[in-house]
């Protein structure tokens, strides 16, 4: 019997200290798992954080093609307006320039025919009343072209809120 007692408390020795161990085993798997808990736990954090910077940063993208499209739109109806600008100008110029040719001719034709100086109060009086005349006809001209172009947006709607 005392054999067996023995044997009986030897076994119990053994399976305590399998115990122990079995037990010290479960409690690293639960701190190794509990790490990798926390670590997935900050992972997904990551995650999350960076879908929510992608999804501002598509956002802002967005937003910069429609600044940039506005943007080219606005240029393009400023050199449509600066090229019409530049049209009129030319325009002008030819007409002023052609004017003025006219008039230096027309000065020199009436030096050569009038030598003497009688009629010039008249002819004066002439010039300055042709000169008026065609200058308001150059200005309805003018006013005119200015009235059929096209008008940029903003002073179209500040137009139509009046």
């Amino acid at each position: 019997q005392s054999l067996s007692i023995q044997r009986f408390v030897c076994e119990m020795t053994n399976l305590q200290k399998e115990m122990q161990m079995l037990a010290k085993s479960q409690y690293d798997a639960s701190v190794r798992n509990k790490q990798q808990e926390l670590c997935l736990e900050a992972e997904r954090k990551i995650r999350q954080e960076l879908e929510n910077r992608c999804q501002e940063l598509e956002e802002t993208i967005r937003h910069l093609k429609k600044c940039k499209e506005a943007t080219e739109n606005k240029l393009k109806e400023a050199s449509v307006e600066s090229e019409q600008i530049t049209a009129n100008l030319e325009e002008a110029h030819r007409w002023f320039k052609h004017r003025f040719d006219g008039l230096q001719l027309e000065l020199t034709k009436n030096r050569l025919q009038r030598p003497s100086g009688e009629d010039r109060w008249q002819e004066k009086d002439q010039d300055v009343k042709h000169d008026v005349m065609s200058n308001q006809s150059v200005l309805h001209r003018w006013e005119k072209k200015q009235n059929l172009r096209p008008m940029p947006k903003k002073y179209h709607s500040e137009v139509q809120r009046k």
